[in-house]
C-alpha cells in the first residue's frame, strides 16, 4: 500500500502535526441530496478559528474546525465512536510534533455529515486513538474536530469573514468576479499553496511558498533552519508557538516589515518561526515554506477556486487593523469543566509577567478584579494585549499560597 506523509497545521498559538503512514481510503459519496448551485453555511469565529456545526452520522451535533490545510477530515474525541458503536477499519501509526512519538490513529467508513443543509454521506475519515490534542486548553473553546478539505474541495469556496458565511458554489455556476484580485494557486492532496513576497526589517526581500491555511489562528508562520539565508528579525522573542501532537512547539515570534498578496501590501505582520533541525524530515512540509493563517486571510475576502486552481481575493474594512500582540509575556493554558482554570504554561524571559515574579506552574484566581470565572481564554488574552503601560493587577495561586502581582504592559516586539 503506498506509504503517505500527512501534516495538518491547526494554530491558535498552538500547531498541531499529523503525519499518517498509509493510505487512507476516501469514499465521498453524494455531496449532496439535491442538487444546488451554491449554498450558503454560517459558522461561528472563536480566536480566530473558523467553526462550523454539524450533525454527526445523524445522532450527535458537534463543532469542527474548517480546515483547508488539513486533507483529512479527524474526530478528536474517541469516545464519540465508542458511544454509537461505530466500527473501526484500520489502526495507522501517525508521528507526532517532534517527529518521533509513537501515536496512532483509527479509520472509520460509512459516515453520515450534515452541515447546515450540505449533506455528505459514505464518508472516511480518522479518529485519534487517544485525545492527544487535548484542543481546549490551549485554545479556551470546545470543538471535537477537524473538516478537512475532502469535504469541499470539489466547490468554490467563498469565505465571508465579517458576515461569518461559507459559501459553496459549483463550478458550473461561477463567474470570476471582477473586483477581486487573481492569484495562482498550487493544488496538491487537496491543500491551496500560494507564492508570495515577504519583506524583512533589514529591507530583504524574498519569495515564500505558504500553505493557505484557514485552520490556523494565527497570520503568519516560517519555517526556520540555521544554514537557512532568511533568518528572523533582529528584534523577536521566544515563544511557545504551539501546541502538537506529543508536545509543544518552541520558536521565536517577531515581525515583517511588509508582506505582499498579489497587488496588495500588508505593513508590519506579525510572524512565528518554527525552527528545524538539519535533521528534520522536510519531506513533511510538501515543499511548503510555512503557512498564512486567519489572522492575515481574515483582512480579505476570498474565493477558493480549487477545481480551476485561483484565488480571488479583495481587502475588506479588517485589512488596515494592526497585529496586536501579547504586551504581558503570559502564555496561559485553560482547564477546568467550564475551561476558566487558567494555568500559567510559560513566561517569556525579561517579560512585565517575568520582572513581577509570575512564574510557570501559577494558578490566575482574579484578573483585574475579576474572578477566573469570569473570563474567557480569549477574554484574557485580550487583556493582555491592551495598550503599553496598562496597569495588570492578578491574584495566584503557587503551591497553596495567594499572592498578589501587579505589573504594566510593554511592546515586546
Amino acid at each position: 500500500m503506498q506509504r503517505i506523509r500527512k501534516v495538518i497545521f491547526y494554530t491558535l498559538h498552538f500547531l498541531l502535526i499529523l503525519a499518517a503512514k498509509a493510505q487512507v481510503p476516501y469514499i465521498p459519496g453524494d455531496a449532496q441530496r439535491e442538487n444546488f448551485e451554491r449554498i450558503s453555511i454560517p459558522f461561528e469565529y472563536e480566536n480566530d478559528l473558523i467553526i462550523l456545526r454539524l450533525v454527526f452520522n445523524g445522532a450527535l451535533p458537534l463543532r469542527f474546525i474548517f480546515d483547508t490545510g488539513s486533507e483529512q477530515t479527524i474526530l478528536l474525541k474517541r469516545e464519540i465512536t465508542d458511544i454509537l458503536n461505530i466500527p473501526y477499519y484500520k489502526r495507522l501509526p501517525i508521528i507526532g510534533s517532534d517527529m518521533r512519538s509513537d501515536l496512532y490513529a483509527l479509520v472509520i467508513r460509512n459516515i453520515h455529515l450534515q452541515i447546515s443543509n450540505l449533506h455528505i454521506d459514505n464518508y472516511s475519515m480518522l479518529v485519534l486513538e487517544e485525545d492527544y490534542f487535548r484542543f481546549e486548553e490551549a485554545s479556551g473553546i470546545e470543538v471535537q474536530g477537524i473538516l478537512g478539505a475532502a469535504v469541499f474541495d470539489r466547490y468554490l469556496i467563498k469565505i465571508d469573514y465579517r458576515s461569518r458565511t461559507l459559501t459553496l458554489i459549483r463550478p458550473e455556476h461561477f463567474k470570476p468576479p471582477k473586483n477581486y484580485a487573481a492569484l495562482d494557486l498550487r493544488v496538491s492532496r487537496r491543500k491551496p499553496y500560494l507564492d508570495l513576497s515577504l519583506q524583512t526589517s533589514d529591507n530583504q526581500t524574498v519569495k515564500k511558498h505558504l500553505l493557505l491555511d484557514t485552520g490556523a489562528g494565527l497570520p503568519l508562520l516560517l519555517h526556520y533552519q540555521r544554514d537557512s539565508s532568511f533568518s528572523p528579525p533582529s528584534t523577536w522573542v521566544p515563544a511557545n508557538i504551539g501546541q502538537g501532537l506529543g508536545g509543544y512547539l518552541e520558536g521565536y515570534t517577531g515581525r515583517l516589515r511588509q508582506i505582499t498578496i498579489g497587488p496588495y501590501t500588508i505593513p508590519q505582520p506579525l510572524v512565528n518561526y518554527q525552527f528545524l533541525s538539519e535533521n528534520t524530515d522536510t519531506s513533511y512540509l510538501n515543499q511548503r515554506d510555512g503557512i498564512l493563517g486567519n489572522q492575515l486571510l481574515r483582512r480579505f475576502d476570498l474565493i477558493i477556486d480549487y477545481p480551476h486552481k485561483k484565488l480571488y481575493l479583495r481587502p475588506n474594512r479588517n485589512f488596515h487593523r494592526p497585529f496586536k500582540y501579547d504586551r504581558s509575556g503570559l502564555i496561559i493554558m485553560a482547564g477546568g469543566q467550564q475551561l476558566t482554570r487558567f494555568l500559567v504554561k510559560a513566561v517569556v524571559p525579561n517579560s512585565p509577567a517575568d520582572l513581577a515574579g509570575i512564574r510557570p506552574g501559577d494558578l490566575i484566581q482574579w484578573a483585574n478584579g475579576r474572578p477566573a470565572s469570569l473570563w474567557s481564554l480569549s477574554g484574557l488574552q485580550t487583556l493582555f494585549q491592551k495598550r503599553s503601560g496598562k496597569k495588570i493587577r492578578l491574584r495566584i495561586l503557587r503551591k497553596g499560597q495567594s499572592l498578589r502581582v501587579v505589573f504594566r504592559l510593554k511592546d515586546l516586539i
